[in-house]
């Protein structure tokens, strides 16, 4: 039972006691009643010693320890608090350990996610510039195409038919090439 709850069923028991509606006693003729009673009453005497002091001293400041007991301490009471906190201490600097450890793996995770979405960025560019390029049709015969330029720059002249049959190759394919690079003009022009 907390010190809290304690004084609730104090609070009410006596609420009850002086007649007021709808309480119940709280103890219900426990015989234990005077004995929470007496740990109460002494649980609000330090607790009164200790705001009193604080009162003098002025703020708490969090550097005076302190330790309340009912009795006298046994002997082995230090050495078994000195144990606690060298347990506690342990305690402490594994979880320093373990949050080092954390950061440092949160801190990798974040760069690759960051790594990801870059990728990411540059996978959806280059489908994009894929989609973009990419052309219906037959493949582009360079080679064919260099073939007519030059042979229309050497002969000004020359017609398509004339091109394609000295060079082997349709008359399509020559009208293509020369449209492209801007040299069908017509015989007269």
């Amino acid at each position: 039972m907390t010190f809290l709850e304690l004084h609730k069923r104090i609070v009410q028991t006596r609420k009850a006691r002086k007649g007021v509606k709808n309480r119940e006693d709280y103890f219900l003729d426990d015989d234990r009643e005077e004995f929470w009673k007496s740990i109460y009453k002494r649980a609000l005497y330090i607790a009164n010693e200790v705001v009193k002091h604080y009162e003098k001293k002025g703020a708490y400041d969090g550097s005076e320890r302190f330790h309340l007991s009912w009795g006298d301490a046994p002997k082995d009471f230090f050495d078994d608090y000195i144990k606690q906190m060298k347990a506690y201490e342990k305690e402490v600097k594994d979880y320093q350990k373990l949050w080092k450890e954390h950061s440092e793996l949160f801190d990798e995770k974040l760069k690759l996610d960051n790594e990801i979405a870059q990728l990411k960025r540059e996978l959806s560019a280059a489908k994009d510039e894929l989609v973009r390029v990419k052309r219906g049709g037959r493949y582009k015969d360079y080679k064919k195409e260099h073939q007519v330029v030059n042979y229309k720059q050497e002969h000004p002249s020359a017609t398509v038919r004339e091109i394609a049959k000295a060079l082997g190759i349709s008359t399509t394919t020559v009208q293509k090439a020369l449209v492209a690079n801007g040299l069908n003009k017509r015989k007269g022009e």
